[in-house]
């Protein structure tokens, strides 16, 4: 590599003094570790002014035309420095020199700006302050002329770049369950496609991946994966709380380091969910894909949002089309109204359904499919479709309708062992003739409690069942004062409810 930028011979001026030419300098290089920045500090005097110059310089990953920038700053205790424009060369492992003429950032400071792509050599590269003229100006408005020489004054590294990415699927996942990890490392290569790097898998490196917890815990380390041949990695770790899963690959002395993260969210004990794989064989290959849903879902005149989130456990590039086929009950396939359409895809790994259900969607056990297309895999070049056959279920979830149940008392204040009359109505919501509304249901079983003050807690007492309209008349006999509870219980279509209603015992 030879590279210059308007090199030209510097003017001598009368009164300088040269580094090396009968003064002394001290450098120090610091800062050398990999991915910092390095500094090397020169100091120069002749005995009469003293100048710091500061060399600063952080390490390249290389990819297109990549540059590093190489900072110089000076200062003096003897006064002000002006700094002109001079000449510095940058030596690579292999003998290669880029010479360049540096620019002014302020009256201090000069900054050149090298660069390098992936074809260029990794390795240790020097600069060299070839000449770069100096004034110090003193409080009396004396100068002094000097110039500026050293060899080595600092180093950097140059790797190529490398390209890291990382996912985490499903982003939403209950508590204890586990999650796939995974994401893609390539390294820019020596060859070219235009003005552009090529970059190639890193098969064969280690990534280590980490859990940062939501809060202030402390990031933890979880685990590692291999690249493999096509440039992908993952593993399936349990995820035990919400935070940001992030993959750290560490480099090497031809591959840069690389940091990605990726945030992941555990659902709370409060939101049960069921999960459930789906699969499918492409070209002999078991893919994956899990399917998680609320275990149930209670309706009334409202809307509910039922949120279905899809994980694609297989590594794969992209995706066009992914349906969530839901069926009621026991059609063994889903067509028409039965399919509630594609889910919004996140990202290349997860995607999310909304499914919008109120009474007027009958109550019971909804079966869950999954169909989708159109996604290139990592084991094939060509795309190849993935379909997951709707006809199959895939999990299940239930759709339960909301009830009322209503209580009232014939008397509030009774004589001890007298009679009292609990009656009302327990209705359900759902949709009778196209309108949604509570109507009343006959043939529920409603149980009768009494609650005594104090701290005993409610006693069951009988039974009841509704008639026509869902209304119910039930005849109870207080001993004491206390409240009397009336409940439907819930069943695999219904959502419980109560009423109460006290009775005074004189």
């Amino acid at each position: 590599m030879s590279r210059s930028a308007g090199v030209r011979g510097a003017g001598r001026r009368q009164g300088r003094a040269l580094l090396g030419a009968g003064l002394t300098a001290l450098l120090v290089l610091s800062g050398a570790a990999a991915g910092s920045a390095t500094t090397g500090r020169v100091v120069v005097t002749d005995g009469v002014v003293e100048v710091q110059a500061e060399v600063r310089v952080g390490d390249v990953a290389a990819a297109n035309q990549t540059d590093a920038v190489v900072d110089l700053t000076f200062t003096s205790d003897a006064g002000s420095v002006a700094a002109s424009p001079g000449i510095v060369r940058v030596r690579g492992p292999q003998g290669e020199a880029q010479t360049l003429r540096t620019g002014t950032v302020d009256g201090s400071r000069q900054r050149v700006r090298p660069w390098f792509t992936s074809g260029d050599p990794a390795g240790t590269y020097t600069v060299d302050v070839l000449d770069l003229e100096l004034d110090v100006t003193a409080a009396d408005g004396t100068v002094r002329h000097l110039v500026m020489q050293q060899d080595a004054a600092a180093t950097f590294v140059v790797r190529p770049e490398s390209q890291l990415t990382v996912d985490v699927a499903p982003q939403v996942v209950p508590k204890g369950q586990k999650v796939y990890v995974h994401g893609d490392l390539a390294v820019a290569g020596p060859e070219r496609m235009g003005s552009w790097a090529r970059y190639v898998p890193a098969a064969g490196a280690t990534v280590k991946l980490y859990l940062d917890p939501s809060g202030s815990a402390p990031r933890v380390y979880r685990g590692s994966a291999t690249v493999d041949e096509d440039g992908h990695f993952g593993r399936e770790l349990t995820a035990d709380v919400s935070g940001t899963w992030s993959a750290e690959y560490a480099g090497t002395t031809s591959r840069a380091l690389a940091r990605e993260a990726a945030p992941m969210t555990v659902r709370t004990p409060a939101s049960p969910v069921r999960s459930a794989i789906a699969t499918t064989t492409v070209k002999g290959e078991t893919l994956r894909a899990r399917v998680i849903v609320p275990r149930s879902v209670t309706v009334g005149l409202t809307p509910k949002t039922l949120v279905a989130d899809i994980a694609f456990l297989f590594p794969h590039q992209s995706g066009n089309a992914t349906y969530l086929a839901v069926c009621h009950r026991t059609p063994s396939t889903c067509a028409g109204n039965d399919v509630f359409g594609d889910a919004q895809i996140w990202d290349d790994n997860t995607a999310r359904e909304l499914l919008y259900i109120d009474a007027s969607y009958p109550a019971g056990t909804y079966r869950v499919g999954l169909y989708s297309g159109g996604f290139r895999t990592y084991q094939e070049n060509e795309s190849a479709r993935v379909t997951f056959k709707e006809s199959r279920t895939v999990t299940t979830f239930q759709v339960k309708h909301a009830t009322r149940t209503g209580a009232k008392a014939s008397r509030s204040r009774v004589a001890k062992g007298a009679g009292v009359v609990l009656s009302g109505r327990f209705s359900e919501a759902r949709a009778k003739y196209g309108v949604a509304g509570y109507y009343g249901a006959k043939g529920a079983k409603l149980r009768v409690y009494f609650d005594p003050a104090g701290p005993a807690g409610p006693d069951y007492r009988k039974s009841v069942t509704t008639g026509a309209g869902g209304v119910y008349r039930v005849t109870v006999r207080p001993t004491k004062a206390g409240t009397w509870i009336v409940k439907y219980p819930g069943s695999s279509t219904r959502a419980s409810s109560k009423d109460s209603v006290r009775v005074t015992v004189r």
